[in-house]
């Protein structure tokens, strides 16, 4: 099954967001300064990526690299 990658980002707050599949209630943790992963409590599949002050961090094209352990699952 194919899952939806959408983003949404604020302007006012300057923050960006990627969801994997439909947006669902999640478990954040922080896994590097103002960057948060949302993890699925039931199976603790990545559901969402939030990064704070997000123009901030990518001015001049750098890149971030963010530790993520994501399964495809066949079907």
């Amino acid at each position: 099954m194919a899952e939806k990658i959408s983003m949404g980002y604020d302007r006012e707050g300057n923050i960006l967001e990627i969801f994997f599949g439909d947006p669902a209630p999640s478990i954040a943790d922080e896994v590097e300064e103002g960057i948060f992963v949302g993890r699925f409590p039931d199976d603790n599949r990545v559901v969402n990526i939030m990064i704070l002050t997000f123009t901030k961090r990518f001015k001049g094209l750098e890149l971030l690299d963010v530790p993520l352990e994501l399964s495809v699952a066949a079907g």
